[in-house]
């Protein structure tokens, strides 16, 4: 009967981690190790595997949001003269370009920089390798 409940146990701390585990490769080592060996992946998972995931986003929030903040002050400071809206560039395709980087990025952009949208990864690798070779 405690083996049964054991197993049980495990199948539900299965489901468990494959809901709250940091990556695919963890979620599949959690389940099956819950359900084949519960009685010894049960207490090490309750023990180091439930709560690093939320502390670890806890912590990535609290620091994302402290960016945020600094960066939304500094946009109304000393920064404003400085960023670029993309609203404001006259060319349609590199208006999008800088809309699409302006949300993979968390930063904003600043005058004199450029950036270059490479679908290729060859074509990508290959300006990667020549700006570093041109760089002073």
């Amino acid at each position: 009967m405690l083996g049964l409940l054991l197993y049980a146990a495990g199948v539900v701390s299965a489901l468990d981690a494959v809901i709250r585990a940091r990556t695919p490769q963890g979620a599949i080592a959690w389940a099956v190790a819950h359900v084949t060996m519960p009685f010894l992946s049960l207490p090490l998972y309750w023990v180091f595997g439930r709560s690093t995931f939320d502390d670890y986003v806890k912590v990535l929030r609290k620091l994302d949001g402290a960016i945020q903040h600094r960066l939304e002050e500094a946009t109304k400071g000393p920064l404003k003269s400085w960023l670029v809206d993309p609203d404001d560039e006259p060319d349609r395709r590199r208006r999008a370009e800088l809309r699409g980087f302006s949300r993979l990025s968390t930063l904003f952009f600043t005058r004199g920089n450029s950036a270059r949208l490479h679908i290729e990864p060859r074509a990508a690798f290959d300006a990667m390798f020549e700006r570093i070779d041109s760089a002073k």
